[in-house]
């Protein structure tokens, strides 16, 4: 398997959150806005974690205590989180949900994380 077996994947769900929302099940944007500060990636990945811990807290939702991530990451980003077999060096990928062609809905972002 190849990085083009898990980018297939992402944009297969993709396609299924389109035509979801095509058909009226749409899902809603996300209000978690990230502010995003110049520097190193590394740093601006702790960031970006320490500003999803403080919105799970403002929300009561105590990650230490959560059996199930991916369902938290669903409720607090509005992002499908799909669990499915990936290539080898892949622990997961995010996909922005872009539409494809014109006439499609913009889907939410994905998270595709290893099984």
């Amino acid at each position: 398997m190849s990085s083009d077996t898990a980018i297939r994947e992402a944009e297969r769900l993709a396609q299924i959150r389109a035509d979801l929302a095509f058909l009226g099940y749409r899902q809603e944007s996300s209000a978690f806005t990230p502010v995003l500060k110049a520097g190193r990636p590394i740093d601006q990945g702790r960031n970006l974690a320490a500003e999803a811990r403080d919105l799970a807290r403002s929300g009561g939702i105590d990650l230490c205590r959560r059996r199930d991530l991916s369902e938290v990451v669903e409720d607090l980003f509005e992002v499908d989180v799909a669990i499915v077999r990936l290539p080898d060096g892949f622990d997961g990928l995010a996909y922005p949900g872009v539409a494809a062609t014109p006439h499609q809905c913009r889907s939410a972002p994905l998270v595709v994380r290893n099984s």
